[in-house]
């Protein structure tokens, strides 16, 4: 097989990276801000405290939009892989994509369509077909999820993602029993009670560390995924792929 020039191919993943790292960034520079306050809410009549934790704000909407530049740029890679593997076979750029399916057969046959890799050699669609396996449940299950949640970031909305903030914290009662590193978290923008107790039983032993976590929440594609590391996997997924031609 001759060696296929991923030039392209790579540039794109190298884009994807760039978007992962903005995501990063983003997360980042909005834990910074003042985005929460605890309240200590006494109640003398019932003789106990609660702490509140109150998420002020949620984040803007650029989060999510480099969420879905990130997932498009790796989804391009795909494409542009494919493109250099069946260039040398056809001459052509256009109309030719990264085969994807539900299930074993569905993707076996579109790895030796015309628009796949049916050019290509039969070494090739072998791999594709016993190693990558672009489909739902097979090896390649995370490039499949990729291509779901880049049709729907292209043709519908912005992809959702659950955004939680929450706080980390220590603390202990006046028995001497010691709770460390326990949090909570509540939905960007909404409030939770985080602990209630009798009044003077507890003491806060360390400085509330804030937490802010962004999942994707796609159902049925992917649910509850922490994003930066869903992202983190594809694109080292992405690279062996590249790397194994």
């Amino acid at each position: 097989m001759t060696k296929p020039d991923l030039s392209d191919a790579r540039e794109k993943l190298n884009r994807a990276c760039d978007h992962i790292a903005n995501v990063e960034a983003q997360i980042n520079a909005f834990l910074a801000t003042d985005f929460y306050r605890l309240r200590f809410e006494p109640d003398q009549r019932e003789g106990r405290i609660e702490v509140i934790f109150d998420s002020l704000h949620q984040p803007t909407k650029r989060i999510n939009s480099l969420i879905g530049d990130a997932i498009g740029n790796l989804r391009s890679t795909l494409d542009y892989l494919v493109v250099a593997l069946t260039y040398p076979h056809t001459g052509k750029t256009d109309g030719t994509g990264f085969p994807f399916a539900d299930d074993a057969n569905g993707f076996a046959g579109e790895v030796r369509s015309s628009r796949c890799l049916g050019p290509c050699d039969v070494a090739v669609q072998d791999i594709f077909i016993n190693e990558i396996q672009a489909y739902k449940g097979g090896q390649g299950h995370t490039f499949w999820v990729l291509n779901k949640l880049r049709n729907i970031d292209k043709h519908r909305l912005l992809l959702s993602a659950a955004q939680m903030a929450g706080v980390t914290m220590s603390w202990k009662d006046r028995n001497g029993n010691v709770f460390t590193n326990c949090g909570m978290g509540v939905e960007a923008g909404q409030s939770g009670c985080f602990i209630s107790a009798p009044l003077n039983h507890i003491q806060i032993t360390d400085n509330p560390r804030p937490t802010f976590n962004i999942t994707l929440e796609e159902p049925p594609t992917i649910n509850g995924a922490p994003v930066v590391e869903f992202l983190q996997i594809a694109s080292r997924a992405t690279e062996s792929l590249l790397n194994r031609f």
